[in-house]
C-alpha cells in the first residue's frame, strides 16, 4: 500500500469507507470564485505582505 500521487494541497478523508477528497478547486466553485493565488508560504520574501494576508485573515 503507497501514498498517492502528489497533485496539491488536499483534505483527504475517509467516511463510511468512502474516500473523499477536497481541493482547492472545491472550495473556489463552491464560493463562485476563480481558482487562482498564491500560498502564504510562498511569501516568504515579502514578510510585509505575508503580515497583511496573515492580520486579514486571522485578526479580528
Amino acid at each position: 500500500m503507497g501514498l498517492k500521487e502528489f497533485k496539491g494541497v488536499e483534505i483527504r478523508s475517509n467516511i463510511a469507507s468512502l474516500d473523499v477528497t477536497i481541493t482547492k478547486a472545491h472550495f473556489a466553485k463552491l464560493l463562485s470564485l476563480e481558482d487562482k493565488g498564491k500560498k502564504i508560504s510562498e511569501y516568504t520574501d515579502e514578510e510585509y505582505y505575508r503580515e497583511s494576508i496573515k492580520k486579514e485573515m486571522y485578526d479580528d
